[in-house]
């Protein structure tokens, strides 16, 4: 499930990165941005681990390029420079491990551009705040996975799967928060529709992770999985009830 999760991530990556601003050199990027992923897309659901890793190690080359092309255009137009950022964010996040540690830095220098601009670029200055955060959801749906592997092969659960499971749920919860707040601030900008309803999608994806998490501690009843499961019940039903207002339904993805 979490696999699917990611995937669908990306996709709508891809779409978010369509339409942006002008300039011959920022539309090559974005095109380079949308090969790149759509090709690793490909290889994931292919199994073709070699061509996921190559179209890694690319969106890494990509995200310095489109950071530097950020950095050489803060002085003549603001707004391009953050829509610069925002393909180096994005190719970053969807380069997985190998660009996680690049993030912070695009982000933080693309939202101190966007930072107390009475006429904001809303699309790619909303997508500074709440790259950052998928990009940790990302990190921590790879932390759950191979315990799910253990309760598909039927392995008893020990501490130390409960405490990943622990994690997990705490650290996509946080995320979940962050992503939401910054959404509904966007509501009062004049933030695309289609980004809000994106965010709104997103939402979900990191619930259908922390439900996946509370779901296993039940199989880690032996090491206390069901008192930690019990501590977390109410925010449970908070996400559950922030997800279901935005979208009217819960369901996640099961394959």
């Amino acid at each position: 499930m979490i696999q699917a999760c990611r995937v669908w991530t990306v996709v709508l990556a891809v779409g978010l990165s369509l339409a942006g601003c002008g300039g011959a050199k920022l539309n090559n990027l974005d095109a380079e941005f949308q090969s790149l992923y759509l090709t690793k897309a490909e290889g994931l659901k292919a199994g073709d681990a070699l061509s996921a890793a190559a179209s890694d190690l690319g969106l890494v080359d990509l995200s310095a390029r489109a950071k530097q092309a950020g950095t050489d255009a803060q002085n003549k137009d603001w707004r391009t420079a953050v829509a610069f950022y925002r393909i180096a964010a994005l190719a970053a996040w969807q380069a997985g491990e190998r660009g996680g540690q690049l993030i912070l830095e695009i982000t933080d220098a693309g939202a101190e551009l966007c930072q107390n601009r009475t006429d904001q670029a809303p699309r790619d200055c909303l997508l500074m705040i709440i790259i950052g955060p998928l990009a940790v959801h990302d990190d921590l749906a790879r932390d759950l996975e191979p315990v799910q592997a253990k309760s598909t092969k039927e392995i008893v659960l020990g501490a130390e799967d409960l405490a990943t499971l622990e994690s997990v749920f705490d650290g996509v919860e946080t995320q979940f928060g962050k992503i939401s707040n910054a959404g509904e601030a966007a509501r009062a900008t004049p933030a695309p529709k289609s980004l809000l309803e994106y965010i709104d999608k997103q939402r979900l994806i990191l619930f259908c992770t922390a439900q996946a998490a509370r779901d296993l501690m039940l199989d880690a009843s032996e090491v206390g999985g069901r008192t930690a499961l019990d501590r977390r019940r109410t925010r449970y039903d908070g996400m559950l009830s922030t997800v279901k207002a935005a979208l009217g339904h819960a369901d996640c993805p099961t394959s």
